[in-house]
């Protein structure tokens, strides 16, 4: 596997898009996952026998996004696998130091809303130190509990998510 970052390869398969939608072609690649490549509204992403690997190595505190939208609307994404490498207590070397924090997919909206329709199948992790996938509706920070806009119509099929998702060491 190679070391470089191929955000740049992804993002021109993302800036073209064709009325079909976007294809990434199986293979391996590597995000660093500092700056997420945006995901677009009104798209059918085909991922599947495309694997994404985090960084071989985070420090303390590290927060990696690998793809992200706002106000997304009408997205199916197909497939694909994210990869990383979780801390575990019981290994004597761990190259992910436990406060690390690993997403794959995040979709937020705003106060103005907009974030429906959203279809994830046949996604696959492991050893993502965070959410697989994330679709979040809009609250006033500090106000968790009162949701100002919903992200609605939101369908998850068919994912497998392995050593993935929140852990007891990040509470």
């Amino acid at each position: 596997m190679a070391l470089a970052d191929d955000r740049a390869i992804l993002l021109e398969r993302f800036s073209q898009t064709e009325e079909r939608g976007i294809t990434i072609p199986p293979g391996d690649y590597i995000l660093e996952g500092e700056t997420p490549i945006p995901l677009p509204s009104n798209v059918t992403i085909q991922a599947t026998g495309a694997r994404f690997f985090f960084p071989d190595e985070l420090p303390d505190r590290a927060r990696r996004l690998m793809f992200a939208g706002e106000n997304v609307s009408h997205l199916v994404w197909e497939g694909g696998e994210f990869v990383g490498r979780v801390f575990d207590p019981a290994e004597k070397v761990n190259s992910w130091l436990p406060n690390a924090n690993t997403k794959g997919i995040e979709i937020t909206t705003t106060e103005v809303g907009g974030t429906h329709d959203i279809t994830f199948r046949n996604v696959r992790s492991h050893g993502v130190a965070g959410a697989v996938i994330g679709v979040h509706g809009w609250v006033e920070k500090g106000q968790e509990t009162d949701v100002l806009a919903y992200a609605e119509r939101v369908t998850i099929q068919d994912c497998t998510l392995l050593r993935s998702g929140k852990f007891m060491w990040d509470y």
